[in-house]
């Protein structure tokens, strides 16, 4: 489960300079419980109005489901990777963080 690997690896995340935000499209309740099942420490949005994921790209169009997208963004709101393994999701927790890892080499490095 993709939010599990998450929660597993937030710490890790934070020491990298980064913080996590779940969303779905489920509704604010549904995110919550879920949040609440899995322990998760970072914050699960609940976007039932599909908002974010349309401004995004993440919505299928079919059938009006977000797709299962990681988005890397630098704390200048540039979006520096995206991942989108379908059937893959525990990738999307190692490529972020690796991901991360080389970006705060790079800092280091300037």
């Amino acid at each position: 489960m993709e939010a599990a690997r998450f929660r597993d690896a937030y710490k890790e995340i934070v020491a990298l300079g980064g913080e996590v935000i779940g969303v779905s499209t489920d509704k604010h309740g549904t995110q919550c419980d879920f949040a609440k099942s899995l322990n998760v420490e970072f914050p699960m949005i609940g976007d039932s109005d599909k908002r974010i994921a349309k401004a995004y790209g993440v919505l299928w169009p079919i059938i009006g489901l977000d797709r299962r997208v990681t988005f890397v963004i630098d704390d200048k709101g540039i979006v520096r990777g995206v991942f989108n393994y379908e059937l893959l999701p525990h990738k999307h927790v190692d490529d972020a963080i690796a991901l991360m890892r080389d970006l705060a080499s790079k800092r280091k490095a300037s």
